[in-house]
């Protein structure tokens, strides 16, 4: 069954050092732990970015600060979708190329993703590939979705969970993180609705979408570690109560949704 074969593989990933999500919706506090002490050791021992671009192992970025643009995320989630990404397997989990979606990520945030020529070549790549892009382009864009003077609000309202805290909370972001979170919040809920496909449930979302849509703000590596891992659990909780929290008027595909006018709920 499922659980047996993904029983075998955490076997065989801890005794790699490594460590594979688990496909069980709600992490256990050894689960959380674990990831906890894999993200420390990782911090500790990474290279900078710096580093990396001198080895000419990373390609070096547009030195261009990277606005919000609803835009830019609907075009990214249509690409995501186009190419069958919410049915895939680790979608958002597994890397891409670094040069490939270091330089896509440079047209993206260039006018040339105007250019329709220029933009299906540039996305003739692989899906994983984009979804790297998507999660760079919010680990970068200034400001974050969510502005740093929320991170601590909306984990106060993790335990206990208080939704009508969240949702209040969500209703004083500017319109246009409203608009973003809506659109995003609602492709996540679209991909873990098909876990048992993809392997990518909410909690493993939120893993991974904790600390990128959200900026920790705690002043130590120690302490932002423990921010990110109820960040992770904040995430999970907007997926699963996607409904209540960013309910849409009719629930659409994304697909070719970068040609059309991007319906605004927020104003």
């Amino acid at each position: 069954g499922i659980n047996a074969e993904y029983g075998e593989k955490r076997s065989k990933a801890s005794a790699s050092s490594s460590i594979l999500l688990d496909v069980n919706p709600i992490p256990t506090t050894d689960t959380i732990r674990s990831v906890g002490k894999t993200l420390t050791s990782f911090l500790m021992k990474r290279p900078t970015k710096e580093v990396l671009v001198n080895k000419g192992i990373l390609a070096k970025e547009a030195a261009l600060e990277v606005p919000l643009n609803l835009h830019i995320v609907q075009l990214l989630l249509s690409e995501i979708e186009a190419k069958g990404g919410i049915e895939s397997e680790g979608v958002f989990r597994l890397s891409g190329e670094t040069n490939k979606v270091v330089s896509l990520y440079n047209f993206i945030i260039s006018n040339d993703r105007n250019d329709p020529s220029k933009l299906k070549e540039a996305f003739n790549v692989d899906v994983n590939n984009i979804c790297g892009v998507f999660k760079k382009y919010f680990r970068e864009c200034i400001p974050p979705l969510f502005p740093a003077n929320t991170t601590d609000t909306f984990i106060s309202y993790l335990e206990p969970l208080n939704l009508n805290g969240i949702k209040d909370s969500v209703a004083l972001l500017p319109p246009l993180h409203k608009n973003i979170l809506l659109l995003v919040m609602n492709f996540l809920r679209s991909v873990s609705d098909k876990s048992d496909v993809n392997k990518m449930t909410s909690a493993n979302l939120g893993i991974i979408f904790g600390p990128t849509l959200f900026r920790p703000t705690a002043p130590t590596t120690m302490e932002q570690i423990k921010q990110s891992n109820s960040l992770c659990g904040v995430i999970q909780k907007m997926i699963d109560n996607c409904g209540v929290l960013f309910p849409l008027r009719e629930r659409k595909s994304t697909l070719n949704s970068a040609q059309a006018p991007v319906q605004v709920m927020f104003k």
